[in-house]
């Protein structure tokens, strides 16, 4: 155990360097076959091949069922590391959206669900499909060989639906009216009843359309007339006791014409479900996109990165300003309007909505989203103050990666075959627009009293002149201006000294105009000279005032 410490240990270090061994695993995990060996940027805690599990002390199986993992101990980081209860909730949701769309309407045994080695013995390209589409919503489960990891969680699914199922039958809440016609099976001890179809070679578990139709006209012909049918629901008209031979003319009359009424029913009822119908052309069933979601966190987003988008230049170093931006970040973001409403056009978008054209489909997904109207990148994110914060950039960056989940997705689905997708440029112009703004605005995590910048580097020239313009203000106008423009007094005291917040100003690249430092000025004058008055009224009441006696 203590050469694995080591060995992950000297892989958390190397994955902290510029060259980041991980990026060159980014070819070998995109292919859906993984290779069976473990790669070597990856630590062995990863859990690259199911027999790593019974090495690892926190993964390890009970002894009681040796072949069943929990799988939440199991899906791993690239870095080895476990994932947060919420991240492999939003895993098993996706699993139980790609089941239930894949797998379970499936033809498979009657009673509980079928069990994952039967859908992979009779259906292994339905399964191949799910595992696909599974691992493509979240490529943390392809960290393995031959997908074990997919395929433990689908397992784990199927057996909770069917002990679920056996609880429900167990306690004999609901009881099921069998159909003669569709039941498979019957009990042995029963005496009576209807007789169990036995399903011939061949043959589906889906009862024969012309032999329901047929039933249900019997069925018809007994409620009305009992006599009209036997027993085993065949058109047998005849009696075994003289049958209408022996019945008053009247009612044999009335009885001739009810057969030959229900005679025809059935006739028709057969003849409609022996008839091959047109099948009519409906519209591609819609792709459910909800399962896609992206959390907006700064770790979830390097991730996301180092793994799926290393290529996208500036992608590192805007996340690390992004980070160091936070503690400028006001109470309530200031975004513009356009930002807010680009923003939700993005997060919300629709494959399904009806104004889309074939333009904003499937590859080119995204397109709608980013270039409708007069919103772009470009026009919207004119700079920092109309963004407002670093939540509504991760927001942005998060609505960016999901749009290119997406179109991985209807296109995997739609059997697509894609090279390339547009929504990719637009996460990279977004990047790109993103780092522009933020990377000259200088952060600051501590202020000097002599005026100076913290220990990263001295104020330039140009700084000290816009610091020596502040000078004159005072203390509570500075502040108050700094409200406006929700520039937070992050490091500093609870009284904090002029020279503090002047820095802090000056680090923020926002700064007074002229007219509000002259306004300003004029102000504290006119205080100075009514202070002034004050104290010459004092001293002149002083004097004139007579001593006491």
């Amino acid at each position: 155990m203590n050469l694995l410490r080591d060995e992950n240990r000297k892989l958390a270090f190397q994955s902290n360097r510029t060259s980041n061994p991980l990026f060159e695993l980014v070819s070998v995990l995109s292919n859906f076959d993984k290779p069976p060996k473990r790669p070597e940027a990856l630590p062995f805690t990863v859990l690259w091949s199911f027999d790593d599990v019974h090495h690892d002390p926190d993964a390890a199986p009970s002894t009681s069922n040796k072949a069943r993992p929990h799988p939440p101990n199991v899906i791993r980081k690239a870095d080895g590391i476990p994932l947060i209860k919420s991240d492999y909730d939003d895993i098993e949701k996706t699993a139980q959206v790609v089941y239930r769309a894949n797998l379970e309407p499936l033809p498979c045994p009657p009673g509980r669900p079928a069990t994952f080695s039967f859908l992979k013995s009779y259906y292994p390209d339905a399964v191949k499909t799910a595992i696909r589409e599974l691992e493509s919503a979240h490529p943390v489960i392809g960290l393995c060989s031959f997908h074990w990891k997919a395929e433990r969680l689908f397992q784990h699914l199927i057996q909770n639906k069917s002990n679920a199922i056996g609880k429900t039958q167990s306690r004999g809440s609901r009881k099921k009216k069998e159909n003669p016609l569709t039941s498979q099976s019957s009990t042995t001890n029963s005496t009576s009843g209807p007789t169990p179809v036995k399903p011939t070679a061949g043959a589906t578990s889906s009862p024969d359309p012309a032999e329901v139709a047929a039933h249900r006209a019997i069925e018809t012909l007994k409620r009305k007339d009992p006599a009209l049918a036997p027993a085993n629901d065949k058109m047998d008209t005849t009696d075994n006791s003289g049958g209408l031979e022996n019945e008053p003319p009247a009612k044999k009359q009335r009885t001739e014409q009810t057969i030959s009424s229900e005679g025809s029913v059935l006739s028709t009822a057969l003849s409609l479900a022996a008839k091959p119908q047109e099948i009519p052309k409906t519209t591609p069933a819609p792709v459910p996109v909800l399962h896609i979601r992206v959390t907006a966190s700064l770790n979830n987003l390097r991730d996301i990165f180092s793994t799926e988008f290393a290529s996208i230049t500036h992608s590192a170093e805007l996340l690390e300003k992004l980070e160091a931006l936070i503690a400028l970040d006001g109470s309530k973001p200031t975004s513009s309007d356009n930002v807010i409403a680009f923003l939700d056009r993005i997060e919300n978008a629709d494959p399904d909505a009806s104004n889309l054209s074939d333009d904003d489909k499937d590859a080119s997904w995204g397109h709608h989203q980013f270039t409708a109207g007069s919103m772009r990148i470009a026009s919207v994110l004119v700079d920092w103050q109309v963004v407002g914060s670093t939540s509504v950039a991760f927001r942005l960056i998060a609505a960016a990666v999901k749009t290119c989940r997406v179109a991985r997705h209807l296109c995997f689905k739609k059997s697509i075959d894609c090279s390339s997708f547009l929504s990719d440029n637009y996460l990279e112009l977004l990047v790109e627009q993103l780092w522009n703004l933020v990377k000259d605005i200088k952060v600051t995590t501590a202020v000097q009293d002599s005026g100076t910048a913290p220990s990263s580097g001295a104020l330039s020239d140009a700084e000290k002149a816009v610091g020596a313009t502040l000078q004159p203000l005072q203390i509570n106008e500075l502040k108050a201006w700094m409200s406006t423009k929700n520039i937070p007094l992050s490091g500093l005291n609870k009284n904090p000294k002029k020279a503090d917040i002047i820095n802090l100003i000056v680090a923020s690249g926002i700064i007074p105009d002229k007219a509000f430092i002259d306004n300003a000025l004029l102000t504290v004058s006119e205080v100075l000279l009514s202070d002034n008055y004050l104290v010459l009224k004092s001293n002149q009441r002083r004097k004139t005032k007579k001593p006491t006696t």
